[in-house]
């Protein structure tokens, strides 16, 4: 949890007005993407749920450029592997955390070469008040945070950035509508899910599994 700082919960009216100029549908954006046009001086951009992975992507591009084949680049969990560690490597191994508060154990190995992987999850960043757990991913419906049965997403794809922004937003869909839109973009997802009896159970999504996880 957060340690070191004043932690309150926004009252129904706050919410509300923070809910009236929040959503993707109070941005217009020019047709080449270049320019964007707010409704409300109020509605701000928060890059968060991408801003590691897009930051591992624009490091991948420049080690590319300067001819370097195999590397690994991390941000905060979110990692893009290039090319192999070895002769006897296919790629690098990158583990994928268990989703557990004080585990410094892996769930799962994985090799990738040429390819991103990132981790959205409630079990790390979190804090309490009136021993209420409150998740720091907001749910952009309800303006407070998110409460489903899901504890951590992980997300392989080509770009980092991409896997990082789709990891926080299946976070916050909840199990149905994230195995829906899995489902429908046949995307590489481990989700963990939490039972009502708190026990943990991956779900390996079809693609996921040509990684070799089982």
């Amino acid at each position: 949890g957060t340690t070191g700082v004043i932690q309150k919960v926004p009252s129904e009216e706050d919410i509300k007005k923070v809910l009236d100029t929040t959503g993707f549908n109070k941005i217009k954006f020019s047709p080449d993407y270049s320019r964007l046009k707010k409704d409300s001086d109020d509605t701000v951009l928060n890059l968060s749920a991408i801003a590691k992975g897009y930051g591992v992507d624009c490091i991948t591009d420049l080690l590319k450029r300067l001819n370097y084949k195999n590397f690994v680049i991390e941000i905060g969990g979110e990692v893009y592997a290039s090319g192999k560690k070895s002769g006897k490597l296919k790629g690098w191994n990158i583990g994928v955390a268990a989703p557990e508060k004080n585990s410094t154990e892996n769930a799962y190995v994985v090799t990738l070469s040429d390819y991103a992987v990132a981790t959205s999850g409630d079990y790390r960043n979190f804090f309490y008040i009136d021993g209420e757990k409150y998740s720091h991913t907001i749910d952009p419906t309800t303006g407070r945070p998110v409460k489903n049965n899901l504890v951590s997403v992980t997300v392989f794809h080509k770009s980092c950035m991409t896997a990082d922004g789709l990891a926080t937003a299946i976070l916050s869909m909840g199990e149905k509508k994230a195995e829906d839109m899995i489902k429908k973009h046949n995307l590489a997802v481990i989700m963990f899910v939490k039972d009502d009896k708190g026990n943990l159970s991956p779900i390996i999504s079809p693609a996921a599994k040509k990684f070799g996880i089982k």
